[in-house]
């Protein structure tokens, strides 16, 4: 499948330059996206600021039933909408279908308990100096949230930082990886041309250029992804004075005790460190394994990698259980520590060798 998404940007707003999305698995070209400039981001913002007090107005009770609409949608468009991740991830089915699950989750989550977590709240008195005062906390907004997120979910991670943004009534400007901008472009044409949600989410696509306009016209950045840009968001975001939330991942250890179900274990393994060809933040990046366990354990965890089925499989298929690297960048971080791994020490299994 090929596609140029519209993104819900008008004729006006679009410049010549676009970028190509291929599919890792095979290098095909699936689809363009603008590459915004400076110009087109500020517009999008403009117009993303003009339609939030309506927005908010609405309450959380009122925005939930747009929400919840656009999770019917991604239920209704479920098919397409992991095909279309499954084109510019490369990952398998299994992998790719993960990202729903995540989505329900996020979205019940914050339209059941919105109104309780927004409630104004009385604050007790302290002292004397407040002893003829009523204290109150009442909840506003930030009016625009922009979200920066990262190639490996483009589904997911966008809807876990965007739902509650919206269920507290800001506007959102979404900003995902060039790399795989099709999926998010496909829920916010989702959003505005079918459920004809309010016009309070905007795609905005593009490169380091256009992330930085996002982060210049913002009054909240939430980002996901490495933490050498993490830095210089939170050193720009410190400039103007707003608040930003950096998620920059993790090395996330396994620990194994020598009363553990090994069988057990060693399936979490695989998939805590395997899942998306372990492209994910959390995903289990070291394992200590108590001695008196570590011959068992080594030998069902190199048995269960060695029956993995890598490949991009058919839509709705589960015939391979992970797909392909993002990038060729992650094939050389890969082969990086797994060279740094036998110099240091490690032994290759070569009866599983390729």
């Amino acid at each position: 499948m090929t596609t140029q998404t519209d993104l819900g940007v008008s004729d006006s707003l679009r410049g010549p330059g676009f970028i190509e999305v291929r599919c890792p698995a095979d290098g095909r070209v699936v689809g363009t996206v603008p590459d915004m400039t400076w110009a087109q981001v500020h517009e999008i913002a403009r117009q993303l600021r003009a339609a939030q007090p309506e927005w908010e107005d609405l309450g959380p009770h009122g925005r939930a039933k747009h929400v919840l609409r656009l999770l019917d949608w991604v239920f209704d468009n479920e098919k397409w909408l992991l095909g279309l991740m499954q084109e510019e991830t490369g990952k398998s089915w299994g992998d790719a279908q993960v990202e729903t699950a995540v989505v329900v989750d996020a979205v019940n989550y914050f339209t059941k308990h919105a109104a309780e977590f927004l409630a104004d709240r009385t604050v007790a008195r302290s002292g004397a100096m407040a002893l003829t005062k009523n204290l109150r906390v009442f909840h506003r907004p930030h009016q625009l949230v922009g979200v920066i997120t990262p190639w490996n979910g483009p589904l997911a991670t966008p809807a876990i930082d965007g739902i509650p943004a919206l269920m507290a009534g800001a506007a959102v400007m979404f900003k995902p990886s060039e790399v795989t901008p099709l999926t998010w472009a496909e829920v916010t044409r989702g959003w505005l041309e079918e459920i004809k949600g309010p016009p309070v989410l905007a795609c905005v696509t593009g490169g380091g250029a256009a992330g930085a306009a996002v982060v210049d016209e913002v009054d909240m950045i939430q980002f996901t992804g490495s933490t050498a840009t993490g830095r210089k968001i939170a050193a720009r975001a410190g400039e103007r004075l707003i608040p930003c939330g950096l998620e920059l991942g993790g090395k996330d250890a396994m620990i194994v005790l020598d009363d553990a179900d090994i069988d057990r274990a060693t399936s979490g393994a695989v998939w805590g460190g395997l899942w998306n060809c372990g492209q994910i933040c959390v995903s289990v990046e070291r394992i200590y394994v108590q001695d008196k366990v570590y011959d068992e354990f080594m030998a069902k965890l190199t048995e269960k990698v060695a029956a993995l089925r890598q490949g991009m499989d058919r839509d709705g298929s589960f015939e391979t259980d992970i797909g392909a690297m993002a990038t060729e960048n992650q094939v050389r971080i890969v082969e990086r520590h797994a060279a740094d791994a036998l110099r240091a020490g490690a032994r290759r299994d070569r009866r599983y060798a390729g």
